[in-house]
């Protein structure tokens, strides 16, 4: 089944039934910046989120650890809202998603990215 909008909701997709082989540990957006101890595997987050959410959305985030979910769902053209209790995963989160202005300070994100995506 695919999303489908009914009205002034999307109807839900069907399960993710598929296996999918965790990259753990191979991006360094996500585990060169700090060995946070709760991360998940980003590429199963970024499934998720592709998956149960259209670009644009709003994907939310209440226990944000390192920031996976919400740097995936921006880097899939998704909004990102997070929140935790531990303020230093809170810090290590809103470094990751900060827009920084790369033509700014000559910087080239270009081996994180592959291209170049502006948080709002």
């Amino acid at each position: 089944m695919t999303k489908m909008k009914t009205g002034s909701q999307w109807s839900p997709q069907s399960p993710i039934t598929e296996f999918i082989e965790p990259f753990k540990r191979r991006s360094r957006v996500h585990y060169g910046f700090h060995g946070y101890f709760t991360s998940q595997p980003y590429n199963v987050v970024a499934s998720y989120i592709k998956h149960y959410s259209l670009e644009g959305e709003l994907v939310a985030d209440p226990f944000v650890g390192s920031g996976v979910t919400a740097v995936e769902s921006l880097r899939s053209r998704r909004r990102a809202f997070a929140l935790d209790l531990n303020p230093f995963a809170v810090l290590l989160t809103r470094a990751k998603c900060s827009y920084v202005d790369i033509e700014k300070y000559g910087l080239d994100c270009t081996p994180f990215f592959g291209h170049g995506i502006q948080v709002d």
